[in-house]
């Protein structure tokens, strides 16, 4: 790899914890940089969920006043959120790289989408679960 490949790592590294850290969906900035430099499409998404844990971690030390406020229920989301996680783990576990690489630009639509309609998304969530009428 040339050097200015790690250079480009890391500052891509930083500034997909800080977008992390300020909105979500990093991870879209980093996955095809990681492609480029030629890791598999597997490789790339394993080193980009464990590049973010840091990122993550010190935002939710950052924003801890604000996560004490949360109602307790949402604790509960961590249950579906581990299960599905360990589910997809499994399952690309067991994915090949050309399936992979078939499906992963959905995957990147979808949370292109998310993101777009977070805020109405949250909106409706927050309407329903919070603010009964």
């Amino acid at each position: 790899m040339h050097p200015w490949s790690y250079i480009l790592l890391i500052v891509s590294g930083l500034i997909t914890g800080i977008v992390n850290a300020i909105a979500g969906g990093g991870a879209l900035l980093l996955y095809p940089l990681l492609l480029s430099l030629g890791l598999s499409p597997i490789t790339a998404n394993a080193s980009t969920s464990f590049i973010v844990w840091p990122g993550a971690l010190s935002s939710a030390y950052g924003y801890r006043k604000h996560l004490s406020k949360i109602p307790k229920f949402y604790l509960y989301l961590l249950i579906p959120s581990i299960i599905g996680g360990l589910i997809g783990a499994i399952i690309l576990k067991h994915t090949s790289n050309n399936f992979f690489s078939a499906i992963v630009p959905w995957f990147i639509v979808l949370g292109v989408v998310l993101l777009m309609v977070q805020p109405k998304l949250h909106e409706w969530l927050y309407k329903m679960l919070i603010r009964k009428p």
